[in-house]
């Protein structure tokens, strides 16, 4: 019989513990989709060379109509100036591809009343919502050389650090992202979203490229062969691009991602449950 209260105890509390992993108030999932770029090689096109992007997430639904999602998202971004829409590009001849790992804090507002999950007759299950919120992401530009893709911010391909008030950028940048996007309940306990939103930098150098052409003398002066090369790859070019636009410094780089989210509820703790397992606790000791 003891062997049997034991048991009990045990399945219960087995049941206890995982009944804490699980409530509406609380989600965990995972994310999946495709990003793209806006800067100087693709100035306004959504979706030009888009890479896919995965992430995982965690949300806190406040109510019905609050929550707050802290997300993580890892992609590459890239582009090339032979897509691009006029001369200048394609005699410009750049392209670049970077790494990217973005981790944010994100505020959500539901349209309508929403209760994660839930399946419950006449409960919503779907809802509009937007998004923004703050974050900040890591990045690694790299661009061709000789045929092969090689790290270009050590390079300062344009002059950081040695021409006044070119200073040299930090792959660690504050950005905001902001969207839309809906939910919906298709099971019980099951969330499943889909949203695209806009990603905010506060660096015109995803790509690697802001401003003007450095005078290659120094470029060379670091000992970088590759900086020369790739700082400057003008198809049919005669004369020097010295102090010629490069990029557009005025303007900032920006990045999409239109991702589709799948997660769980994860319930609190469920007193009742642990006082029925201390009852039979101490009714045990109390029969000893």
């Amino acid at each position: 019989m003891q062997h049997i209260s034991r048991l009990y105890i045990l399945f219960a509390a087995c049941f206890c513990i995982a009944g804490t992993a699980f409530s509406q108030k609380n989600e965990i999932g995972i994310h999946g989709g495709v990003s793209y770029y806006h800067g100087e090689l693709n100035p306004i096109t959504p979706f030009e060379d888009p890479f896919a992007g995965v992430g995982v997430f965690y949300r806190r639904n406040f109510n019905h109509h609050f929550s707050l999602r802290a997300n993580v998202l890892g992609t590459r971004l890239w582009n090339f100036d032979r897509n691009g829409r006029n001369d200048y590009q394609v005699h410009r001849n750049q392209q670049f591809r970077t790494l990217l790992v973005e981790g944010a804090l994100l505020g959500e507002v539901n349209f309508y009343g929403y209760e994660p999950g839930s399946t419950k007759k006449g409960a919503n299950r779907f809802t509009p919502y937007l998004f923004a919120g703050i974050g900040a992401f890591w990045f690694n530009p790299q661009n061709l050389y000789q045929d092969r893709w090689i790290d270009v911010h050590d390079l300062r391909t344009e002059g950081q650090g040695s021409i006044e008030g070119r200073k040299p950028y930090k792959r660690v940048q504050p950005v905001i992202p902001f969207g839309i996007g809906i939910k919906a309940t298709p099971f019980k306990g099951v969330i499943l979203t889909i949203d695209w939103g806009m990603r905010l930098t506060f660096t015109d150098y995803l790509d690697d490229i802001s401003t003007r052409y450095a005078d290659p003398a120094l470029l060379a002066a670091t000992g970088d062969k590759p900086a020369v090369e790739v700082a400057d790859q003008s198809l049919g070019s005669s004369v020097s691009n010295t102090d010629r636009q490069r990029g557009f410094a005025l303007t900032k780089d920006w990045y999409g991602y239109l991702g589709l989210h799948l997660s769980v509820r994860i319930k609190d703790k469920n007193p009742d449950c642990w006082r029925g397992i201390k009852s039979r606790s101490t009714f045990r000791q109390n029969k000893r």
